[in-house]
């Protein structure tokens, strides 16, 4: 193509007024397609052709990034027959593992510290052949003295993080880190729904602190406030109690 092709109207398909066909010709073309196009068999059934423009440019060929898109699908798709695949002593491991990773997370339950130790062993080993470094091991018997080798960070040994919430298991209690500094910033509904999704809880458990701030959007809402404009003074007093 040249480049004045790029501000031809006819490569766009804008023809002048005159070179349109009138509505009685566009009436007989239509036809003319439909009986050329469409037939029917034997059994009674239409079989209509796919419309193709004549003279049209020849398609690029895509193989090169179709493969890539397959190798991508398929390295993440391929852990679950990794399991499945897995050496006879591994097999228990691979079947926990299974219904064990949530996100980036594996979180399993043994009933000792012995199947403790044997699953961390063996499940370490499984997906070490599939190249995935599985560390950073925690576990919540407090009255056990065993301790992963790979952890070469010190932690609390009574907390233990996964999916957003912190787990006390000498308490048996589950809190969330929430850090908001002192801030002179006005209380706009820009800055509520920000403060609201800094909590990251995906069970729920935290639903009735973070719900008082959906409220407050919603009353925001109601208002028609804009996102950064300042809120009337009760639902900045509203929010203020919340914070504290």
């Amino acid at each position: 193509r040249k480049i004045s092709d790029l501000w031809e109207l006819n490569s766009l398909g804008i023809n002048d007024p005159s070179e349109k066909k009138s509505k009685l010709e566009l009436h007989d073309l239509a036809l003319k397609q439909f009986e050329n196009t469409v037939l029917r068999d034997d059994e009674g059934r239409y079989i209509d052709s796919i419309p193709w423009i004549e003279g049209n440019e020849k398609l690029e060929d895509h193989y090169s990034s179709a493969k890539g898109r397959l190798e991508k699908t398929l390295k993440f798709t391929g852990r679950l027959f990794d399991y499945e695949q897995a050496p006879e002593h591994l097999e228990k491991a691979a079947e926990e593992l299974k219904d064990s990773m949530y996100v980036d997370n594996c979180v399993v339950s043994v009933d000792s510290s012995e199947e403790l130790e044997s699953f961390q062993k063996d499940s370490t080993e499984l997906l070490t052949l599939g190249k995935f470094d599985l560390r950073g091991w925690r576990h919540s018997d407090i009255e056990s003295n065993f301790d992963f080798q790979d952890n070469q960070q010190k932690y609390d040994p009574q907390e233990i993080q996964v999916l957003g919430l912190i787990r006390n298991v000498k308490e048996d209690t589950f809190s969330t880190s929430y850090k908001e500094t002192e801030s002179k910033e006005e209380v706009t509904k820009r800055r509520i729904l920000s403060l609201a999704h800094r909590i990251f809880d995906p069970i729920g458990f935290t639903c009735p602190i973070t719900l008082i701030l959906k409220l407050l959007i919603q009353e925001c809402w109601k208002l028609e406030a804009s996102w950064d404009s300042k809120l009337p003074v009760d639902i900045e007093r509203k929010f203020e109690t919340w914070k504290k």
